[in-house]
């Protein structure tokens, strides 16, 4: 199986984010991602199978496809490899400059699953149809702990952060509008009876630059899924994430709405995949969310596409 790898260029305005001005966006606005289409294009399994390749939209980030050492990487990438393996096609993987894209995207046939770390939502689910949830977290208040953490007791740095999510009324918390956190904070808002300054934060910004946002002080606060925000605070130790702002949630792919034949072959081969006694699943999952000390090392890693320069420990050679 062949696979080839396309970066969808933006068109990225020249304002930085920290010039973008502290305008946060009232409680009760939209939480909606970019309108869809009017009508999907018209491409099932048998017209993937027929042209002989699965084309997936995913995000360039350390959990879902990355570049390391010159090899592709990723818990969605290996698992869209084995899905594309399991029905006799190449894949072909797509990286959107920004999230508010990819349902549009998926609607005009540029993709034909979004693998991305999708929540499931109502809102997302009017759009288009999910698979079964290949994983499950909740979302949780990312915040940095106090300047001198490390010579505080425990009761001490507790009295620094945020347990109660009362406590963010007032407070600005940086988050893409096309993002469930968008949608959680704003309906936690109205919960608590108060208004947390919600941030939109750039949709070319994934959840880790915010987190790491929040690592070195350029922010206070933002949301993560749980998942993503305990493997980050294995490489920012000075971060915090316990505080649950929600409850346990699905994660999935999703293809549009007239994929039904694509659609059950994902459920079956992601039912088979974790209940067949087949460890597969879970080897990849733990390697992308449970094994710490391989996530550091790549985060500080010259070949790790994201941090460094260099895409393998032959780079300045292949530049020759």
């Amino acid at each position: 199986m062949r696979c080839r790898y396309l970066f969808i260029p933006s068109l990225v305005g020249l304002l930085l984010f920290a010039c973008q001005g502290d305008s946060p966006s009232g409680k009760m606005a939209s939480t909606r991602d970019t309108p869809k289409p009017l009508a999907p294009v018209a491409i099932d399994l048998p017209q993937i199978l027929q042209r002989g390749k699965l084309i997936a939209l995913t995000r360039y980030n350390a959990n879902s496809y990355f570049i390391y050492r010159g090899q592709p990487m990723g818990y969605e990438y290996e698992l869209l490899t084995l899905f594309a393996q399991h029905l006799g096609v190449d894949l072909e993987i797509k990286v959107p400059a920004k999230w508010d894209t990819l349902f549009n995207l998926l609607y005009r046939g540029e993709g034909d699953i979004i693998a991305a770390n999708l929540t499931v939502t109502k809102e997302r689910a009017r759009k288009v149809k999910f698979a079964h949830a290949h994983t499950t977290t909740r979302q949780v208040l990312v915040q940095r702990k106090p300047q001198n953490w490390r010579q505080m007791k425990l009761h001490q740095i507790e009295k620094h952060l945020i347990r109660n999510p009362i406590q963010l009324i007032g407070k600005k918390v940086y988050v893409r509008r096309s993002s469930a956190y968008y949608a959680r904070l704003v309906n936690l808002s109205e919960e608590i009876g108060g208004d947390i300054q919600i941030m939109p934060a750039p949709e070319d910004l994934e959840t880790e630059d915010l987190i790491r946002m929040v690592a070195k002080g350029e922010i206070d606060y933002t949301v993560a899924d749980e998942n993503i925000a305990l493997i980050n605070q294995a490489y920012y130790d000075n971060i915090d994430v316990a505080t649950p702002l929600g409850v346990e949630q699905r994660i999935a792919w999703a293809v549009r709405p007239n994929a039904p034949l694509l659609l059950q072959a994902i459920n079956d081969w992601l039912q088979h995949m974790k209940s067949s006694g087949d460890p597969t699943y879970y080897v990849i999952y733990n390697k992308y969310y449970k094994n710490k000390r391989s996530f550091r090392e790549r985060m500080r890693s010259e070949f790790f596409s994201k941090t460094g320069g260099k895409i393998s420990p032959y780079d300045s050679i292949l530049q020759k």
